[in-house]
């Protein structure tokens, strides 16, 4: 299938791609566009793609911020698709176009549409992933809008050297990308977006079969173009079956065959799991409703509600902290400043950032965790283990980034018994220095 070829025959060709700079980059010395816009709202982990081509990000609060902001090194303006409502499309293409600046639109799980309702509103090029809606290979993605931007992207793009030769996609997946658009296009979606309600009506009836367990479909809005799925609520009373959303979520992603659920957004009574319909096959529903089912209706005992057991240390102070990654050592530091019974916080400082941390000690066992939390990233760090006297370690949760090991030592500060005198002569009744 070929896609609309859209005439760009009035429009300046981007000029930055010439191959001169394409082997250069990151090192934007030299270039005359260096800047791409973001508006906060739109400020992901995944702009790191952007920033990793060495360009300097410049984030817009508002339309008044916009217009003050965007100028002669401006490349380009990006904006999540989920997030565009910030400062809608209109406004920014109001805005671009007058000064030639290409607007990149982000719609990675919204669906296919033709005509194309990001570029009909302004966007000069919008991005879909292809493992999601699309059901392509994982590693693809469809890019749609002006030839000339385009071009530049496939002069860019692997095989050839540069940039981006590291992202290479394989001929068998830009085959299966292309499959995948032409199926998209002739598919019934109706039909389609029945078989997902049934399944999950399929897996909701079965763990309804379990006393005291109730489900619930919601379907998508009609005018929505992203994340276009049915979802299933499973709901229970955790006093009742004993066990929370939390923990069959758990239980049904770490043992075999493995089931991906989110957890219910817990309500006075009630706990639970959700699914959605679109990434589903046939199949699915019926291993999903055995696993579901099986793990929810197990039998437990009661969890009688036990106090924590009091702290056995004092956490106050600063401790040294040695991290173990799989092929380096860091040092960072703790400084706990407050600590009412079994709760304390404080400041966790690494290398490059300093950020609050908060922590629970049970007897003699920590957990505490921080969050560094900047434009466009996130980094949870969770600490568990015991402690002994002036000393900590254990284990550490990087959340995405995998595990370390961790030792701590508390530092204890010397009293200097020294005088300090405070300099006078140079502030009694002159205002400079002589």
């Amino acid at each position: 299938m070929l896609l609309p070829e859209l005439s760009c025959a009035h429009l300046p060709v981007y000029q930055e791609e010439t191959p001169e700079k394409l082997v250069r980059m990151p090192d934007l010395t030299g270039f005359e566009k260096t800047e791409v816009i973001i508006p906060r709202a739109s400020r992901t982990v995944y702009d790191q793609a952007i920033r990793s081509t060495g360009a300097t990000i410049i984030t817009v609060e508002n339309e008044e911020e916009l217009r003050k902001k965007i100028g002669p090194k401006t490349a380009m303006i990006y904006i999540d698709a989920e997030k565009e409502s910030f400062l809608p499309l209109e406004i920014i293409s109001k805005i671009a176009k007058p000064l030639n600046v290409p607007i990149f639109v982000d719609a990675a799980a919204h669906i296919l549409t033709f005509s194309n309702v990001h570029l009909s509103r302004g966007a000069d090029v919008v991005a879909f992933s292809g493992g999601k809606g699309l059901k392509a290979p994982g590693s693809c993605g469809l890019l749609l809008g002006r030839k000339d931007l385009l071009m530049s992207t496939w002069q860019v793009a692997a095989p050839h050297h540069g940039l981006g030769r590291d992202n290479k996609v394989a001929r068998e997946e830009h085959i299966g990308m292309l499959a995948a658009v032409e199926t998209w296009v002739e598919m019934d979606h109706k039909n389609e977006m029945q078989n997902w309600v049934n399944w999950l009506e399929n897996i909701g009836k079965q763990a309804a079969t379990v006393k005291g367990v109730s489900f619930r479909i919601r379907m998508p809005d009609p005018e929505l173009i992203h994340h276009v799925t049915p979802y299933l609520f499973i709901t229970w009373n955790p006093d009742e079956l004993h066990v929370t959303g939390l923990e069959v979520s758990e239980e049904l992603g770490n043992t075999f065959p493995r089931v991906g659920v989110a957890i219910y957004r817990d309500e006075p009574g009630l706990t639970g799991i959700s699914l959605v319909g679109y990434m589903t096959v046939p199949g699915d529903d019926k291993i999903a409703a055995s696993r579901i089912r099986g793990v929810i209706a197990r039998k437990r005992s009661s969890k009688p509600a036990t106090a924590m057991k009091a702290a056995s240390a004092n956490m106050l102070g600063r401790w040294d902290v040695d991290v173990q990654f799989y092929n380096s050592w860091d040092k960072q530091q703790l400084f706990i400043d407050q600590q009412e019974g079994d709760y304390f916080s404080g400041v966790h400082k690494s290398d490059f950032s300093e950020r609050e941390i908060n922590g629970t000690i049970e007897g003699n066992e920590i957990n505490m965790q921080s969050t560094w939390l900047i434009p466009g990233n996130r980094i949870q760090t969770t600490f568990k283990r015991i402690v002994s006297g002036e000393t900590v370690s254990g284990d550490i949760d990087v959340h995405e980034f995998l595990s370390a090991k961790f030792s701590a030592k508390r530092v204890e500060s010397e009293i200097v018994k020294k005088p300090v005198v405070f300099p006078k002569g140079r502030h009694q009744g002159s205002n400079f220095l002589i």
